[in-house]
């Protein structure tokens, strides 16, 4: 029986492969009038694309790296739930995923890049006339710089959601927990860690005396620091500016941002009873630091509650969450949104618009309606 399902599945997956290839090859034949989204994903890692197809357990990895090098972005699911606040019609749209896991995708960016541009190419061919970037399809195109003017179709790198959804549940934190006093973030010179940063220096609520940035370039760190310090409402608290990420044994508060594959949080690098929140896709904090250091509290905060929307594929989410940058996409879809979306670096003003967009549509953070 097992064998009859698994075929079955097989087949399904062959002929929408060749559909999904001639989609993006043959002249577009959809609706101009309607609008539509697509959400660009992939496997964060091997073992998501194995629990996806499990058929594909009896080929050797390097045979399945190599296919997935060769193979073409498909669409794995419709995404339903959402109604426009402009003229009440339902939101429509595509989950179309790249055959990269994160690992390829930072060993060959060259190759992330053309993979990505299929994908929002094969979005327009389907109708879309905005396309969302999730986990590193964005980073690998610099916030989605690189595939702009490539179509006819907006881009959003759903940063600015992302941005928004963390500053709030940061903020909230803070103001349950004043013994706070030193936070650091990691991947403080991307586009959300950056924005992150300036929204915690500019914040006059809290109460913490010192920002401590972490990124890799030591020259992109100390521009970002001089940009804060220069901030004309930056409130009163030490700047640290740093490649070593041992100094963030000092903070109480970890934001995580960076563009990482793999693990980056470790257990020498927290002081006892330190806060991670944790915003990457793939997650940069193993669940074995969780298990060793009882005493770390962990945030899962790039995920927002939206119990109502449907699709049917497996993102390894828990029950009623979603990412941050697809809910961005959906809300600018519904907005109707005309000339582009959301990309590069995140700036305060879209920032604080996306945040009450979301809110209008009545959506949360996850971490706020979880531990609230």
């Amino acid at each position: 029986m097992r064998k009859i399902k698994n075929m079955k599945k097989i087949i399904k997956l062959f002929f929408n492969d060749i559909r999904d290839l001639l989609v993006r090859i043959l002249p577009n034949h959809s609706n101009p009038n309607q609008y539509n989204f697509a959400f660009i994903v992939h496997p964060r890692n091997m073992r998501d694309v194995l629990e996806q197809y499990p058929f594909l357990k009896i080929i050797p990895e390097k045979v399945i790296e190599f296919f997935l090098r060769h193979h073409w972005p498909i669409v794995v699911t419709s995404i339903r739930g959402l109604k426009s606040r402009i003229d009440g019609e339902s939101v429509r749209g595509w989950m179309i995923a790249i055959p990269l896991t994160a690992k390829q995708m930072l060993k060959d960016k060259d190759l992330a890049r053309k993979k990505v541009l299929q994908a929002v190419v094969l979005a327009e061919k389907m109708g879309a006339k905005i396309v969302g970037l999730g986990a590193f399809t964005s980073s690998v195109t610099e916030g989605g710089k690189d595939v702009i003017g490539k179509t006819k179709v907006s881009v959003t790198s759903g940063n600015t959601l992302t941005a928004a959804i963390a500053t709030g549940g940061i903020e909230d934190y803070l103001a349950k927990e004043p013994a706070i006093n030193t936070v650091a973030v990691i991947g403080a010179t991307g586009s959300i860690g950056s924005a992150i940063a300036k929204e915690i220096s500019t914040n006059k609520e809290h109460s913490i005396s010192k920002l401590i940035l972490m990124s890799r370039t030591l020259q992109n760190i100390e521009a970002l620091e001089k940009e804060i310090t220069s901030l004309p409402d930056k409130r009163d608290l030490t700047i640290m500016a740093t490649t070593d990420i041992m100094n963030i044994r000092e903070a109480d508060l970890i934001v995580v941002t960076t563009s990482a594959e793999g693990a980056v949080m470790k257990s020498e690098y927290l002081k006892e009873n330190a806060v991670i929140y944790d915003l990457t896709q793939p997650k940069n904090t193993p669940k074995e630091l969780l298990i060793e250091r009882r005493d770390v509290k962990f945030i899962d905060g790039g995920l927002i509650s939206a119990p109502n929307i449907t699709y049917r594929f497996n993102l390894g989410l828990p029950e009623g969450a979603l990412f941050s940058c697809l809910i961005e996409t959906m809300i600018l879809a519904g907005e109707k949104v005309k000339e582009g979306g959301c990309v590069g670096k995140v700036d305060h003003n879209n920032l604080q618009k996306m945040r009450e967009l979301a809110k209008g549509y009545g959506f949360i953070s996850f971490a706020k309606k979880r531990y609230a």
